[in-house]
């Protein structure tokens, strides 16, 4: 489809006519032909739309403060991740890239399913208000504001918009209130939230296989010891419908990604990066595991990083997790990088004190021996494991499994690393590197 305007803009704007005597664009001409500009914008973006509208993943994010919360931050959003301009006072009108210099836990995980969909456009639908109990939720307990008609006027806003007919994921962060109400409340909250879930699968838009992350509540917030049974509930909520709703457990995240030590009911801007992306995890894996096998929580290197002149093993910027006193967990990770000879590898596991820890580790190289090692240990974590490289082209892959039962205090499990030798040249750990947990009791 070509555009033809009246007039081009060369002769509407020219300075001069064509015989060179003066020519201000007259106020008609201009109006014309920016009308005409604007009808053709209009229907290449209805096209585009109607074009993109089925290669379209659309993810719902409601909750309360942990959704409207969002901060400064410098990251690099996948280029098919864009954003609805939706809040809890407003349905939205258009669509907009996310920007690489704010976070909220909704970006993040709509940014790991545009990662691993990426010929698709994902569409992130962001409704939170703070301080907001389970209530305001339920069309029929007359709660004001109806978050729920804010949650829906957006959803059906955006899928007209795209020409789409379903939510394809849901992320749910909200409690907060009904556990500082109480253990009265605390102990209705399955019932209002499935109250609230049957509204959900009321609509044509909402699948009942509708992948549906939830995020447990802070278990830092330090005044309120109710923190640890209202996630008891929050799991009860995805036990009921196993094959579709995933128990996201954020107190296997590490302390300072949570904010203020005094509160810790919300998380700094790169806590919101990790739990985002731990919570896509789970939800792209598509079932929960129970109340009595939790799963896997995994925190997945995003950005590779490099270190110089250094033989001092230090905590690796983004492997890490927290463990709590008194429970033990299966920890195992696998860690891809590179390194020269002259400097080599060296890695450690750093946490708190323990009565049992064991396991396995092992490196292998790619380098002219195709060195492989394997050790067993039970007498602590592994401390200044080297990576011997003898040349090739220094890829290296690290792998650990062990089990751990903390007996001090809640404290944070790192991967840490460094050169062997201190030296110039760069060492890699590359993006993809993971380490992951699950408590076993």
């Amino acid at each position: 489809m070509s555009f033809t305007p009246t007039k081009p803009a060369v002769v509407v704007f020219a300075p001069t006519t064509a015989g060179g005597a003066p020519r201000g664009a007259s106020m008609a001409e201009a109006q014309t032909w920016g009308t005409e500009m604007e009808t053709y914008a209009e229907s290449i973006e209805a096209r585009l739309v109607t074009q993109l509208g089925t290669d379209t993943i659309v993810v719902g994010v409601f909750g309360q403060s942990n959704v409207e919360r969002i901060l400064a931050y410098s990251w690099t959003p996948p280029p098919n991740l864009f954003l609805w301009n939706s809040d809890s006072a407003n349905p939205g009108t258009i669509l907009a890239p996310v920007p690489g210099s704010i976070m909220g836990v909704g970006y993040s995980f709509g940014a790991e399913i545009a990662r691993r969909n990426p010929t698709k456009r994902v569409v992130v639908i962001n409704v939170g208000r703070g301080s907001t109990p389970i209530a305001n939720w339920v069309v029929t307990s007359g709660a004001t504001p109806n978050m729920y008609a804010a949650s829906k006027a957006a959803v059906e806003a955006c899928l007209a918009y795209l020409g789409k007919t379903s939510i394809d994921y849901v992320l749910w962060w909200q409690g907060e209130s009904d556990y500082l109400a109480g253990a009265a409340t605390i102990a209705n909250y399955v019932k209002s939230w499935s109250a609230m879930w049957f509204q959900f699968f009321g609509e044509v838009w909402f699948p009942r296989e509708t992948p549906f992350a939830i995020m447990a509540v802070s278990e830092r917030y330090v005044p309120d010891p109710l923190m640890k049974s209202f996630n008891r509930e929050l799991r009860r909520v995805a036990d009921l419908e196993p094959p579709y709703r995933t128990f996201v457990d954020t107190k296997y995240l590490a302390a300072d990604l949570w904010d203020d030590p005094t509160s810790r009911i919300h998380m700094t801007a790169e806590g919101y990066d990790v739990a985002g992306r731990t919570a896509a995890l789970a939800a792209l894996a598509g079932f929960s595991q129970g109340r009595d096998a939790t799963p896997w929580q995994t925190v997945v290197k995003r950005i590779t990083e490099s270190r110089t002149n250094t033989a001092i093993p230090i905590a690796d910027k983004e492997l890490k997790l927290s463990l709590r006193s008194g429970y033990t967990y299966n920890i195992r990770g696998k860690i891809w990088g590179s390194t020269s000879a002259a400097a080599d590898f060296k890695w450690a596991l750093d946490g708190p004190a323990a009565t049992l820890i064991g396991g396995t580790r092992n490196y292998m190289t790619r380098d002219a021996s195709g060195t492989r090692n394997d050790l067993i240990y039970s007498a602590g974590y592994p401390s200044g494991q080297v990576v011997p490289i003898t040349g090739g082209d220094g890829f290296f892959m690290v792998e650990f499994d062990l089990i751990v039962t903390p007996t001090s205090s809640d404290a944070p499990f790192s991967f840490s690393w460094s050169q062997t030798a201190a030296t110039g040249d760069n060492t890699y750990v590359f993006a993809g590197s993971f380490v992951e947990l699950t408590e076993v009791s």
